[in-house]
């Protein structure tokens, strides 16, 4: 009886084992995040103490997330205040990736890119 019992069990957890498998493999074939881009968009106003962490939280997760590696983040100068900005043009200058807009610059980015409706 024990047999029996083991028997089925190992079974289910077999099949199960090879839809997962099967599963894997065909999101991997149809959902290849190796050609996306992404554009990480982020407004920014007044003065915000924790635009340094919010960037820097942002930027680690776009360098070492695999489906972010050719990501881009724009930081859009929404009136923010001369210590908020001194502290995105820092950034800026560390990381290519991360680039700032002011709203009217902003408006023709997104004219000019992939963004646009047709």
């Amino acid at each position: 009886m024990l047999h029996i019992v083991f028997g089925i069990v190992c079974t289910i957890l077999i099949i199960l084992g090879l839809v997962e498998v099967v599963r894997i493999v065909t999101l991997m074939i149809i959902d290849s995040k190796k050609d996306k881009d992404v554009t990480i968009i982020v407004p920014v106003s007044g003065h915000n103490e924790k635009i340094e962490f919010i960037l820097r939280s942002i930027i680690m997760k776009a360098k070492w997330e695999e489906e972010y590696k050719n990501s881009k983040i724009v930081c859009v100068d929404c009136a923010m205040d001369d210590e908020t900005r001194k502290i995105c043009d820092m950034l800026c200058k560390d990381y290519e990736f991360l680039e700032i807009y002011n709203v009217s610059d902003f408006e023709k980015f997104l004219e000019t890119s992939k963004f646009k409706k047709d």
